[in-house]
């Protein structure tokens, strides 16, 4: 398993249809960059990405799970309950 160097901010997220519930993030991007889901949960599950976001002044990590359909996503555990604060970031450009 490859160890990342440094962890990379999650600033920003693409959906199909911004306000749809039912659609999953198909990227997630950063300062720099930007990068397709499943490849970045793989790489999050694999250990050669370590990402995290910002909330409520907190660095809260970016974990990898697996769907009950068996398709990867990437979702924040902040204080022990699942939530997913990568729903709330801005449209990636």
């Amino acid at each position: 398993m490859a160890t990342p160097t440094h962890a990379e901010q999650v600033i920003c997220i693409n959906k199909p249809h911004r306000s749809s519930s039912e659609e999953a993030i198909i990227n997630v991007g950063g300062f720099t960059w930007i990068t397709p889901m499943p490849g970045a949960a793989m790489k999050v599950m694999m250990g050669g990405l370590n990402l995290f976001v910002m909330t409520n002044g907190r660095r809260v990590p970016v974990q990898a799970r697996l769907s009950a359909a068996g398709n990867l996503y990437l979702q924040t555990k902040p204080d022990g309950v699942w939530s997913n604060n990568l729903l709330s970031l801005p449209e990636c450009q």
